[in-house]
């Protein structure tokens, strides 16, 4: 997969995390959120160690996702296999590792919060083991987007938009060459223009072109 641009972004996490801080990505659909976190993820995977989990799910399968990752192997998803939420919560705080990594909780599909909801991020940041990166749906409402920041403190807010003409040039180039096309200045350009730097049109015209 081509991934290009959003350089300031990756300073910005870098930085971020370096100081202790946790992240709020949001954006608009389609700005490449989480293919973003993912890609910084797999360059920086031995500084930290990234958990990504669905938070869209319920905090109780939120916890069980956690878990898993954190202690493979021990069956928390099997059948029969029940704990209580508030015992699985305690366990992810409570869990040694011999990783010294650093714990980095990547919660994707934030799209509403609720008290319940909340609960798990409160009770996790409070123990000061872990950071948290948050990817936030566009449609989260404010007053939610709020209570997730203030939550996460310290924290540091990067909203994607579109990526530069240059960027997208990039993309295209080294996308056709991937693919054998070998596409020309003048199509290269095109194609970004076309797109206007929106990752998503981007991605889509490859797509196009590579089933055609």
């Amino acid at each position: 997969m081509v991934f290009v641009g959003r350089d300031r972004e990756t300073r910005q996490i870098i930085g971020a995390l370096e100081k202790g801080g946790n992240v709020v990505v949001t954006g608009k659909f389609g700005m490449g959120r989480t293919k973003l976190v993912r890609y910084f993820a797999d360059n920086y995977g031995e500084r930290w160690r990234f958990v990504f989990v669905d938070f869209s799910k319920t905090p109780g399968q939120v916890c069980t996702d956690i878990l898993t990752e954190m202690s493979p192997g021990k069956g928390f998803r099997q059948p029969g296999h029940y704990q209580r939420y508030k015992t699985k919560r305690h366990r992810i705080a409570t869990v040694k590792s011999k990783d010294a990594r650093q714990v980095v909780f990547v919660l994707d599909n934030i799209e509403k919060l609720s008290p319940q909801r909340l609960a798990p991020i409160r009770y996790l940041s409070s123990e000061k083991r872990f950071l948290f990166i948050a990817i936030t749906e566009s449609f989260l409402r404010e007053k939610d987007s709020f209570l997730l920041r203030a939550e996460l403190l310290p924290e540091h807010v990067i909203r994607l938009g579109r990526i530069s003409l240059k960027d997208s040039m990039e993309f295209f180039l080294s996308a056709s060459a991937a693919q054998g096309r070998c596409w020309t200045d003048g199509r290269i350009r095109f194609a970004a223009e076309t797109t206007r730097g929106y990752p998503l049109g981007m991605q889509e015209m490859i797509s196009k072109e590579k089933r055609s």
